[in-house]
């Protein structure tokens, strides 16, 4: 599995995602659920600001419920959840293994600035309850070119919608920044 907390991610006006070819994208978790071909295709919720899990999202039903939110009420189960950044303190890690444990979680997270508290409990709910939520950090216009689609089919190398195929570059373990 490939995890990383990238330097290169935490510039949110950085044209690239990945601090170690300065191109690309990279995936920060679950890289090893993910086969060499496209799987089933998942709804994309795109979420302009970052969501606060702890108090924002029932873990009963994955529903976000911070009635302060723009997209109050929409549901993350199943659904490739995109935003900027996790709004946030450590606490979102943990409703995010709540949401794995309780089979609410989203399909998969994506994100264009830097994040760590959900890449964490994405990591978390991996090894402790086998449960894959795959983490992608994407540079700023291949993020902006997923928000267009209203689904994708997630891929260890891709994420695919019919529009567009964004290249995911997966880092070595050993060239992880942590």
């Amino acid at each position: 599995m490939v995890t990383s907390s990238p330097k290169g991610v935490r510039d949110a006006q950085s044209a690239t995602a990945n601090p170690v070819s300065k191109t690309g994208n990279l995936i920060l978790a679950g890289a090893s659920a993910l086969g060499p071909a496209a799987g089933d295709a998942h709804d994309i919720l795109v979420c302009n600001e970052g969501i606060s899990l702890w108090g924002g999202v029932d873990p009963q039903t994955g529903r976000i419920i911070d009635a302060h939110h723009p997209q109050q009420g929409a549901e993350l189960a199943g659904r490739i959840v995109m935003m900027p950044t996790s709004r946030g303190s450590c606490s979102g890690s943990s409703v995010l293994l709540q949401l794995a444990l309780n089979g609410t979680a989203p399909a998969a997270l994506v994100f264009h600035q830097q994040e760590d508290i959900l890449t964490l409990g994405a990591l978390v709910a991996t090894h402790i309850f086998d449960t894959a939520i795959p983490v992608f950090s994407l540079n700023q216009k291949d993020y902006q070119a997923l928000t267009h689609a209203g689904s994708a089919r997630l891929a260890r190398d891709a994420i695919v919608t019919d529009e567009v195929q964004i290249s995911i570059d997966p880092l070595p373990l050993d060239q992880l920044v942590l």
